[in-house]
């Protein structure tokens, strides 16, 4: 892990602070979109009418908030992208 500088890499994936780290919008668009489904989830269980046409928009948003979210998020968190 030595070889080549390669731990200097590794290390400087890390930031100083969690604001630094926020302001790399562009690592950490899986982030924002990840978040950006889990409030409009929310926002659509709890401010949107449970009618018809509405419910077919709770049913897929609570869908993907459940099925695909927490999998998508550990696996971008664990295994982040080489910074080039």
């Amino acid at each position: 892990m030595l070889r080549g500088g390669r731990l200097c890499q590794l290390l400087s994936l890390f930031t100083n602070s969690l604001g630094e780290y926020l302001k790399l919008w562009e690592r950490n668009l899986w982030l924002y979109a990840s978040l950006a489904v889990s409030f409009a989830t929310v926002l659509v269980i709890y401010a949107v009418p449970s009618e018809f046409p509405f419910d077919a928009l709770r049913w897929v948003l609570g869908s993907v908030f459940v099925l695909f979210i927490p999998g998508y998020v550990t696996v971008e968190a664990l295994f982040t992208k080489a910074v080039s």
